[in-house]
C-alpha cells in the first residue's frame, strides 16, 4: 500500500510489510519500484544475493538493467525531495554487477539469449552446408579421376587396335615384334575385339604376359616360315615311318600324333591370370588323359633376343603348363639376325652413294660381301627327359631335325629374305632422297624470294 507525503501529497514507493521480501528481476537484481528505503542500510546477512543466469533464466520479458538507470534530472529531483532510494539502489546494484563481471562474464540479457538462440541454428546450417559441399566436391573429384583413368585406358586400347590394323603395311618394313603395355583389364577389352573376326579378319599372332603387362605382336619372316615348314614336313615323313612299324604299340601311338601349328597356348592353368603364348609350331597327341597342351613345341628365334631369353621362354612353357609341355625345340638364329642387320646397313650406304644399281636389289641376295651368322638348336626337356608320357614312343629331337641340317635350310631361306629386305631398303633410301630434294628446293625458293624482296 502506497504512502502519501504529507507536505505535497505525492505518493511514496510502496514498502513491503515487515518480514516480506522485495521483488527480484530476472537478472537477480531487486526491482527499484518495490524496494523500501530501509533496505539500503540493511545488514549484509539480510541482503539477497543476485541470481546467476547460469543457474536460472527467466524466459518472460523483463525490464533491462540499463533502462532503469536514472537520468541526471531524476537524480537532482531525488536529491531535492529527499527521495534518494531509487538512485542509491541503482548505483549499488550497478557497482555490484560491475564487480562480479570477472567471474560471471556469461551473464546475458533476454535480447542476448534470443540472439544466441537465433544465431545457433544458422551456424549449424552453415556447418552442414559446408560439409555437404566438401563431400560433393570429393565425389565429383573421384568421378573425374575415374573418368580420366578410363579415358587413358580407352586411349591405350585404341592405340593398340590402330597398331594391329597397320600390320599389313608394317610387315613390309618391320621385322621386330611391336609391343604395348596393357593392364589385365585393358587386355581383356582388346581380346574381345581380337576374337571378333569382323575387326581383325586376318589371323593375328600375339602374346600377353601378366607379370610384365606386355602385349606383343609376333612378326614372322621368310626365315621363320621356312624353318617351321621344314620341321612340319619332316614330322609328317617321320610319323609315316613310325606308323609302318611292326610294333603295334609304336604304330598305334604314332597314329595319335598331329601338328599343333602356332595356335595360342594358355599358361598357366589359372583362369583369372592366364598368359597367352603363340609358339611357332608343335606336336600334339591324343591320349586317354585328354591333354590340352602340345607335348612338343618349336620356337624359332630370329631376332635381337639372346640365348638366355630363348631358354627362359622354353622353361616357362614347361613349368607354367604344369609339365604338360615336356619338350621345346629352340632354333636360335640371333647371330644370323645381327649379321643381316649389318648387311642391310652396308646396302643402305651403297644406295645412298649410288654404288649399286637402284633398278633392282637382285644382286644383294647373292653378294659375296654379305656375312652370314650361325644357327644352333637348343634342346629343352622336362626333368624326366621324356617327350610323351604313358606310351612306348619317345620323340627324339634328331628324328625331326638335326643341327647339321639347319645351316642348309637357313641358307635357302636367307636368299629369299634378302631379296625382300633389299627391296625395302631401296624404297626407304628412295624416300630419303625425295625428302632431301624437296627440302633443298624449298630452301632455294626461300633464298630466291628473299633476294627479290
Amino acid at each position: 500500500m502506497q504512502a502519501i507525503n504529507e507536505a505535497d501529497g505525492t505518493p511514496q514507493p510502496a514498502t513491503p510489510e515487515s518480514g516480506q521480501s522485495a521483488n527480484w528481476g530476472s537478472c537477480g537484481q531487486p526491482t527499484p519500484d518495490t524496494l523500501p528505503e530501509s533496505m539500503i542500510n540493511v545488514p549484509s546477512h539480510r541482503k539477497k544475493a543476485p541470481m546467476c543466469l547460469c543457474c536460472q533464466r527467466d524466459i518472460a520479458p523483463t525490464t533491462s538493467i540499463l533502462s532503469t538507470v536514472p537520468s541526471t534530472e531524476e537524480i537532482a529531483d531525488a536529491a531535492s525531495t529527499g527521495h534518494r532510494s531509487q538512485y542509491l539502489i541503482h548505483s549499488k546494484n550497478n557497482e555490484k554487477i560491475a564487480g562480479e563481471s570477472d567471474h560471471c562474464s556469461h551473464y546475458s540479457t533476454d535480447s542476448e539469449i534470443s540472439e544466441e538462440a537465433s544465431t545457433a541454428p544458422h551456424q549449424e546450417q552453415d556447418k552442414i552446408s559446408s560439409l555437404l559441399t566438401s563431400l560433393s566436391n570429393s565425389v565429383i573429384s573421384l568421378f573425374n579421376m575415374a573418368w580420366q583413368r578410363n579415358s587413358r585406358a580407352d586411349a591405350e586400347v585404341q592405340d593398340t587396335i590402330k597398331l594391329i590394323k597397320s600390320l599389313p603395311t608394317m610387315r613390309l618394313t618391320c621385322i621386330k615384334n611391336p609391343t604395348r603395355k596393357l593392364t589385365p583389364s585393358q587386355y581383356e577389352q582388346l581380346l574381345e575385339k581380337i576374337e571378333d573376326g569382323k575387326v581383325f579378319p586376318d589371323k593375328l599372332r600375339f602374346e600377353y604376359t601378366h607379370s610384365t603387362q606386355q602385349f606383343e605382336i609376333r612378326m614372322t619372316t621368310t626365315v621363320h616360315e621356312g624353318i617351321v615348314g621344314e620341321l612340319n614336313e619332316r614330322f609328317a615323313v617321320w610319323k609315316a615311318e613310325l606308323m609302318k612299324s611292326n610294333n603295334s604299340e609304336i604304330s598305334d601311338a604314332a597314329k595319335t600324333l598331329r601338328l599343333h601349328g602356332n595356335k595360342h597356348v594358355k599358361l598357366p592353368a589359372l583362369e583369372e591370370a592366364r598368359d597367352s603364348k603363340s609358339p611357332d609350331g608343335g606336336i600334339k597327341h591324343r591320349c586317354k588323359l585328354g591333354c590340352g597342351h602340345p607335348a612338343l613345341l618349336f620356337e624359332i628365334e630370329f631376332s635381337h633376343h639372346t640365348k638366355k631369353e630363348l631358354r627362359d621362354r622354353a622353361q616357362a612353357y614347361i613349368e607354367h603348363s604344369n609339365g604338360k609341355i615336356r619338350t621345346v625345340i629352340g632354333v636360335y638364329m640371333g647371330e644370323i639376325y645381327k649379321a643381316e642387320r649389318e648387311n642391310e646397313r652396308r646396302l643402305k650406304k651403297m644406295y645412298r652413294t649410288r654404288e649399286t644399281d637402284e633398278s633392282g636389289p637382285q644382286s644383294y641376295s647373292t653378294d659375296d660381301r654379305n656375312i652370314t651368322g650361325e644357327a644352333s638348336i637348343l634342346k629343352f626337356r622336362d626333368s624326366t627327359g621324356k617327350a610323351i608320357q604313358s606310351t612306348p614312343l619317345r620323340i627324339s629331337l634328331e628324328d625331326c631335325i638335326c643341327e647339321s641340317d639347319i645351316g642348309s635350310i637357313v641358307k635357302e631361306d636367307l636368299e629369299t629374305y634378302r631379296r625382300e629386305r633389299g627391296e625395302v631398303i631401296r624404297r626407304q633410301v628412295q624416300k630419303e632422297k625425295e625428302k632431301m630434294r624437296s627440302e633443298e628446293q624449298s630452301e632455294a625458293e626461300g633464298r630466291e624470294s628473299a633476294m627479290k624482296g
